[in-house]
């Protein structure tokens, strides 16, 4: 009985032993997080906040051009400038309004692939400039299709990015960077350029294709046919049995006009037996329009900004004529006007 007794009080006396030990253990791991927590040594991180690269955007501005079927997004103290709907679109994002080279500024220009001249780079160098200002992390969303390329013309520097559009209703977009010196990165001893291309690269980030807007449509009771869509009827006069429905650009740049008049000849107080004999010129070839015959007296030499078509309707009870004329005069402006009207003609449709 008294060794079982002994052997008890003894395991007790180390049972405390052990607890104390543990007591003391913990009160000393407390006590070094108190101190580092106290001392700045240990922070906490907020799980909660989205990452830096989102919050960065998401105040910007958006901008969506849906005659040329994009988005992008560019900061609220950025300024922008919108000629889309010109002869030659184009659309500009500058930290400075009035849009000009300076040392430090960034102007980042928009503009349809097929209308410009584009030739990747294939140079390793260019490749490495090219990812200092964020090509790669825009390969990884685009894939390969994406091109780049790289100037240099010192002081100035511009490098380019066309993204590639999948789909058949939207033209690619070639995107033009350009900064001082970016091939040096931080020549600046305002280090502004690093600013610059930071916000760059975040602008570029945001790009992303659109559904284009449908485009606009003329429809009466005989004929229909589409134009841009951001084109808008400016007005539609009738005299005597003439009508006139007149279309216009934003820019005024191409004024569309769409005559519809009785087949009837004054001299011979008869109608028109052909287009050539209303027209007054003989010489001319008729074509085909969903059907019917028609002809183009314009472009000729001293009118080669205007184009129109003739026809007859289908009764030849009428005479309609389409005509476009482009406020311009170089050359290579006039011939987009043709395309321009060629392709408002392809949509030409008689209904009756």
């Amino acid at each position: 009985m008294i060794i079982t007794i002994n052997l008890v009080n003894k395991n007790q006396k180390g049972s405390v032993h052990l607890f104390l030990l543990v007591i003391i253990v913990l009160i000393g791991i407390s006590g070094l997080f108190y101190y580092s927590w106290q001392k700045g040594l240990l922070r906490t991180t907020k799980y909660d906040n989205p990452p830096q690269s989102k919050s960065e955007t998401e105040n910007w501005k958006v901008f969506k051009n849906e005659s040329l079927g994009f988005e992008i997004k560019y900061p609220s103290d950025y300024f922008l400038s919108d000629i889309s709907s010109s002869e030659n679109p184009q659309v500009k994002i500058s930290n400075l309004s009035s849009f000009e080279e300076d040392e430090f500024a960034l102007l980042v220009t928009l503009e349809p692939l097929s209308q410009v001249n584009f030739t990747p780079s294939s140079n390793s160098k260019i490749i490495d400039i090219l990812n200092n200002v964020g090509f790669n992390d825009l390969q990884e969303k685009w894939g390969n299709n994406l091109s780049g390329s790289f100037l240099g013309d010192p002081p100035w520097s511009y490098y380019y990015v066309a993204f590639p559009s999948m789909d058949a209703t939207n033209k690619s977009i070639l995107v033009t960077v350009k900064i001082h010196r970016t091939d040096q990165l931080d020549v600046s001893e305002r280090g502004t350029e690093k600013e610059l291309i930071t916000t760059a690269k975040l602008i570029l980030s945001t790009f992303q294709f659109i559904s284009k807007k449908v485009s606009g449509e003329y429809i009466d009771e005989n004929v229909s046919f589409n134009y841009p869509s951001d084109w808008e009827q400016t007005s539609y006069d009738v005299l005597g049995s003439r009508s006139i429905v007149e279309i216009q650009d934003k820019q005024n740049f191409y004024t569309l006009t769409f005559t519809t008049q009785a087949n009837y000849n004054n001299g011979t107080g008869k109608p028109y037996e052909s287009l050539q004999e209303f027209a007054g010129i003989d010489y001319l070839k008729p074509f085909d329009v969903d059907g019917q015959e028609a002809i183009q007296p314009l472009p000729r030499a001293g009118s080669e900004n205007i184009s129109a078509v003739y026809f007859f309707s289908k009764d030849k009870k009428s005479i309609y004529i389409l005509e476009l004329e482009a406020n311009i005069t170089d050359e290579d402006n006039v011939q987009q006007s043709w395309k321009q009207f060629d392709q408002i003609l392809s949509t030409f449709r008689f209904l009756n």
